[in-house]
């Protein structure tokens, strides 16, 4: 995996890119200051491999002219050849990019950030290779599906001899390989497993299994030494599953607890993938702009189902940027709508708001030269009890036969209808009903969870009925953001 690109002009560095955990700077330097200073004893171009240091291979190609150095920083299991290839393609088009005049004279390294695209594709074609290994029926295909976010399978189809993907997750591009985990294909491992960037091992967290699962351990040794390896303790959920830090004793590899079969787990996942790479948020561009979507998505629904429209709005506008970084303009598109939306309807209750303080500011004006010796209102024995309900003011009252004459009636401004009352009475009792609703369905799973547990179920029930369960859940949870909406409309 391509991790830094170094441009330096003489001992000054004009362009950077990084893309993961590499060598540090005060470490490298020394070594490509050398470089340069020979350039004047040394061929028009030249390029060559510096020996490994801290396990990364350092490539480079110079051009003395302008004493312009390009340097690649990638893992030890990258093809040569193909490294050589896109560095001098880097040297290409940096040089159709800028003049040379530019080159030669900038003082502002920031001038030549428009290289970025042409770095992240050169990333993108020297993408990592990623081996998920493991016997049969552990989940290697359910976390692939995880990853590439397919749809996640609840029944387990053996992989025959192996899978291979082209993924792409924010703007990091790799190649997935799902092995046939069936030990007649045995043979066939150190051929999938080679040239590996990162092995993950799968286990279904049993102690049979993770026994067995030492085997990947020596074969990733032997035939990847230098590729990155974890071990992934899937199906977390299982009554007889051993916790991730008791699987990582046993196997003496970085562990990581799953749940494949959960949707919700596959920005875990992403996680779990871009630090065994050494692609963290912190450091490459690649990876942060996808984490912080997915953080932004939990946010904006936890918002929405509190009622907090105006933050909503915000954070679907930041979702919507990050969308746009990532090159989804579709999913950045949908966003934006939905932020218009509840916008439009933010901006309507403000206005009725308005109207309604305008109007009752009116009737208080009238209200306070009112002559109570005018001809009196007249209004019958069921208005009057509509009035209490509603909370209206009366202040004398004279029964007389079948009708009442009141002398003063404090009415509400004509834009606040009984019929709208009542409505908001209404779903407020929907609200009600839904968060009753939600409350069962939440006992229910976590009755669910313990039967499962306890072997009062079948594993195979309790996923159907929890699915099941977790189905009416987003179904309440939607109708519920539906009803608070319509509450401050």
């Amino acid at each position: 995996m391509l991790r830094e690109i170094h441009i330096l002009r003489g001992t000054d560095l004009i362009y950077w890119r990084q893309f993961g955990d590499a060598i540090p700077w005060e470490k490298l330097s020394p070594t490509l200051f050398s470089i340069i200073n020979s350039m004047d004893s040394s061929p028009d171009e030249c390029e060559g491999i510096l020996p490994n240091i801290e396990d990364f291979r350092v490539s480079y190609s110079a051009i003395k002219k302008m004493k312009l150095l390009f340097v690649f920083v990638t893992d030890t299991t990258d093809n040569e050849m193909l490294i050589n290839k896109q560095l001098n393609r880097a040297k290409e088009e940096f040089q159709d990019l800028f003049s040379e005049k530019l080159i030669r004279s900038a003082t502002d390294a920031t001038l030549f950030n428009s290289f970025n695209p042409i770095a992240d594709l050169i990333h993108k074609n020297l993408r990592p290779k990623i081996s998920l290994v493991g016997f049969s029926g552990v989940g290697k295909t359910t976390i692939t599906k995880l990853i590439r976010a397919d749809d996640i399978p609840r029944e387990h189809n053996p992989t025959m001899t192996g899978d291979i993907y082209t993924v792409k997750i924010g703007k990091l591009h790799f190649n997935l390989w799902d092995f046939a985990g069936q030990e007649q294909f045995s043979f066939l491992w150190p051929k999938f497993i080679k040239d590996s960037d990162a092995v993950f091992i799968i286990t279904d967290s049993t102690l049979k299994n993770i026994e067995k699962s030492k085997k990947f351990s020596e074969l990733a040794r032997v035939n990847v030494p230098q590729a990155r390896v974890s071990a992934i303790a899937n199906k977390q959920d299982l009554p007889d599953a051993l916790t991730h830090q008791e699987v990582e004793k046993i196997i003496r590899i970085k562990t990581y607890g799953m749940i494949a079969i959960e949707p919700n787990n596959r920005a875990k996942m992403i996680e779990i993938v871009a630090e065994t790479l050494g692609i963290t948020a912190q450091v490459s561009p690649l990876i942060s702009p996808l984490l912080n979507r997915d953080k932004l998505v939990e946010a904006a629904e936890k918002a929405l189902i509190k009622g907090e429209f105006t933050n909503a709005v915000k954070i679907f506008q930041d979702i919507a940027k990050f969308s746009i970084e990532l090159g989804d303009s579709k999913v950045a598109a949908e966003f934006l709508e939905r932020a218009k939306i509840i916008e439009s309807k933010i901006s309507g209750i403000k206005k009725i708001s308005q109207q309604f303080e305008a109007e009752t500011s009116k009737f208080d004006e009238s209200t306070d030269t009112l002559d109570t010796k005018k001809p009196i209102q007249v209004v019958t024995p069921s208005e009057i009890a509509m009035s209490k309900k509603l909370g209206l003011e009366i202040e004398s009252v004279d029964v007389s036969g079948k009708e009442v004459e009141i002398s003063k009636v404090k009415e509400v401004p004509t834009k606040v209808s009984v019929n709208e009352l009542q409505k908001t009475e209404k779903y407020e009792q929907d609200l009600l009903k839904l968060e009753r609703e939600l409350e069962k369905i939440n006992f229910k799973l976590s009755e669910l969870e313990s039967n499962c547990q306890n072997n009062v179920i079948l594993y195979e029930d309790y996923l159907k009925k929890k699915n099941e369960f977790n189905n009416l859940k987003k179904e309440l949870l939607y109708k519920i953001t539906q009803t608070k909406i319509n509450l401050i409309r």
